[in-house]
């Protein structure tokens, strides 16, 4: 049985997003601002994945990638790999980021995120 888009919206926007790793940057003089952040999961087909971020609110500007991530000794890494990934929508709101996520892939696969905050 499918499910519709309302009740896989409202499961996924319950489930626990892993928390960011943030680093803060500032532009050279001229007041422009913006935090880059990165967050890490794992999930496939079309779902909404929540970071919290204390720097935004719902009039932020936010700029977003995805990229497949790979493991080896070393940890983990972008890789190319064979599924498409892509971030459809990006939904600021006080204190998170909700991203649609589109991963092309039978089962999950791990992901990062890459984004920036103005």
């Amino acid at each position: 049985m499918s499910k519709t888009f309302e009740e896989a919206a409202a499961e996924a926007m319950t489930a626990t997003a892993e928390p960011a790793t943030a680093q803060e940057r500032t532009a050279p003089a001229g007041g422009f601002t913006h935090a880059a952040r990165v967050v890490t999961g794992s999930t496939h087909g079309q779902t909404w994945f929540r970071s919290n971020d204390s720097t935004v609110n719902r009039d932020s500007v936010v700029v977003a990638s995805i990229t497949e991530l790979g493991f080896d000794s070393s940890g983990a890494f972008p890789m190319r790999g064979f599924a498409r990934m892509q971030v459809s929508n990006v939904v600021p709101g006080p204190g998170f980021v909700d991203f649609w996520l589109n991963i092309d892939w039978a089962s999950n696969l791990s992901f990062r995120i890459n984004y920036q905050v103005s």
